[in-house]
C-alpha cells in the first residue's frame, strides 16, 4: 500500500489552517473563509484583488483517506497548505499572475461555480470549449 502524502503528520489540521489563512494574508488576499461538512470535506474560499477588481477563488480539499477509508484530515491540510504555498511563492516570484496560478478554482458564475466546474465536464464530453483552429493552407 502506498503511504498517502503527509502521512505521519503531527500537525493538526486545525493548525494547519490558521497557518493556511496567515499565508493567504501575506500574499494579499483580503478575505478567508474554511467551511467543513459533516463527513470531514473542506472548503476554503479566498478572496485577492487583481487589477482593481476582487476575485473570488473557491478549493475543495481533497479528502484524503487510509486503505481502510478512514479520513485523514491532517494529512489533508498539509497537502493543501504546501500546494498553495507553491502558488503563492510562484505568484511572488513572478512565475505567474493570481489569475493564472488559480484560474481553475476562480468563481465564475452567480450561482458559484469555478471555471474547472463549468469547463471539465464539457473538456470530459468533447465538447469544443473553443473552435479549433482552420487548416493551414497548402502551398501550391
Amino acid at each position: 500500500m502506498t503511504p498517502l502524502p503527509y502521512a505521519g503528520t503531527n500537525v493538526p489540521a486545525e493548525v494547519t489552517q490558521g497557518q493556511i489563512t496567515k499565508l493567504l494574508y501575506k500574499a494579499g488576499a483580503e478575505a478567508t473563509r474554511w467551511s467543513a461538512t459533516r463527513d470531514g470535506q473542506t472548503e476554503l474560499a479566498f478572496v485577492f484583488p487583481v487589477k482593481g477588481h476582487k476575485i473570488a477563488f473557491r478549493i475543495a480539499a481533497p479528502l484524503l483517506a487510509d486503505g481502510y477509508g478512514k479520513p485523514k484530515p491532517n494529512e489533508t491540510m498539509r497537502l493543501l497548505y504546501w500546494w498553495l504555498k507553491s502558488q503563492v511563492e510562484a505568484i511572488q516570484y513572478g512565475l505567474m499572475s493570481v489569475e493564472e496560478a488559480f484560474l481553475a478554482q476562480a468563481v465564475a458564475s452567480l450561482e458559484g461555480q469555478t471555471v474547472a466546474e463549468i469547463l471539465l465536464p464539457r473538456l470530459r464530453s468533447g465538447y469544443q470549449v473553443l473552435p479549433a483552429l482552420p487548416e493551414p493552407e497548402k502551398e501550391p
